[in-house]
């Protein structure tokens, strides 16, 4: 194992994950954890300087290493160029401008694991991505449709997965998830059809009961936010097939059709207004401050006609 290695990502599950490989092989080779604050500096100093004395090693933890002060980060880089026999160390730390300051002091002394959240419309690639490194084969259609389904949550997606997976042999197709997420997929796709008829009273009722079964109000946005793409692809485009933009854009025919009869409710000025109102709403979602009514005000904003 390397004796220091720097995990940074925008997404509490991905540092998670990368953090449990981690663990694994230090799992595997016998190694004890142990648990140390990022402010901590003397804990730290004697962590690191203090060899094992029962296991065949430890594993030194660090969340929120960002936020390490400057005697910790001297620590770290001493310890990177000589380290300890037996202890590993694993700083975790939020992708932020101080995160970058400390790779930079850091320099090359850690080994470096960097990773981003993907945008909510290329959530489905992530997820055929995580499915084909299990050696199974899906189809992008059948990502999109559990995407559909379950909303843009990394864990919640990695968990139906990986159940999915241990569930069924063969390939993931479009006919398997149908089978296990068609009903709420079609809730789903019957309140994206609302908002984009700006049919306010439906909107709102569909809304209601996305919410009522527990739906993932961040999945509703970028719900609505990859049929606006969608939408705002077609809006006074160069006239193709359904089939032709549905290859282009890496999405259903069905949802090409939807939206060359949607965009007759917006024009260009509205289609801006909606990407403004949908990243407001996804940054009001993803704080900690979260209203409840942000979803219900999006949708009347959006369905709202001037």
């Amino acid at each position: 194992m390397r004796p220091a290695t720097l995990i940074i990502s925008d997404d509490e599950f991905l540092a998670s994950e990368a953090l449990d490989e981690l663990r694994h092989e230090a799992t595997g080779e016998g190694f004890a954890r142990e648990e140390i604050d990022a402010s901590d500096a003397t804990a730290l100093l004697y962590a690191l300087g203090t060899p094992s004395l029962f296991d065949a090693g430890r594993l030194i933890v660090v969340h929120d290493a960002q936020d390490l002060p400057a005697d910790a980060v001297e620590v770290v880089v001493r310890f990177a160029k000589d380290p300890s026999p037996g202890v590993v160390l694993a700083l975790v730390a939020n992708a932020n401008t101080k995160a970058d300051k400390l790779v930079k002091a850091l320099g090359k002394t850690v080994h470096l694991l960097k990773s981003a959240a993907p945008a909510p419309w290329d959530t489905p690639k992530w997820l055929a991505d995580r499915i084909r490194r299990r050696n199974r084969k899906v189809s992008p259609e059948a990502a999109q449709i559990i995407v559909d389904a379950l909303g843009t949550d990394l864990r919640e997606l990695a968990a139906a997965v990986d159940q999915l997976l241990d569930e069924i042999e063969g390939a993931v197709d479009v006919a398997t998830v149908k089978e296990r997420f068609h009903g709420l997929e079609s809730k789903v796709y019957e309140f994206v059809d609302a908002v984009m008829e700006r049919d306010q009273p439906q909107a709102l009722k569909r809304l209601r009961s996305l919410v009522d079964q527990g739906e993932n109000a961040i999945g509703i946005v970028a719900s609505l936010w990859r049929q606006l793409r969608i939408v705002a692809a077609v809006k006074d485009g160069p006239r193709q097939s359904p089939e032709a933009v549905a290859r282009e854009l890496g999405v259903r025919p069905g949802q090409v059709k939807r939206a060359f009869r949607q965009a007759r409710n917006f024009d260009a000025e509205d289609i801006r207004r909606a990407y403004v109102l949908l990243s407001d709403a996804d940054v009001a979602l993803k704080s900690e401050n979260q209203d409840d009514l942000v979803l219900d005000l999006l949708v009347e904003e959006i369905t709202a006609r001037r």
